[in-house]
């Protein structure tokens, strides 16, 4: 079984490629991870920086140890985590694990 934060930093290109499809030169790279039962936020930032932010956070569900679905996606923008846009087909479960409002990394996040 492979870990899920290997998964993720190997997917994050993608991730961030399917949630910015027009960026296409932009290199993502992740900086903390935090899992809650299925689901994992993934802290991350581009560069170039020129998808509009400086930071992001990309909300996962792992289905199994290999495949996941983003369900949230949010922007660090004036000190705090604002939405961007999300599955409508998804739960709403998962922002009660993840609050947006929160300024800075969560508590319970790794730095990788």
């Amino acid at each position: 079984m492979r870990d899920r934060d290997e998964v993720i930093r190997q997917g994050i290109q993608q991730i961030g490629l399917d949630s910015f499809p027009e960026d296409t030169e932009v290199a993502w790279r992740v900086w903390a991870i935090r899992h809650e039962g299925s689901y994992s936020a993934v802290d991350a930032d581009a560069s170039p920086a020129t998808v509009g932010y400086d930071k992001f956070r990309f909300v996962l569900r792992f289905q199994d140890e290999d495949r996941f679905t983003v369900v949230g996606r949010y922007c660090y923008e004036g000190g705090r985590w604002r939405p961007l846009f999300s599955d409508p087909a998804a739960s709403d479960e998962w922002r009660a694990l993840f609050d947006a409002r929160m300024s800075g990394t969560a508590p319970g996040f790794r730095m990788i």
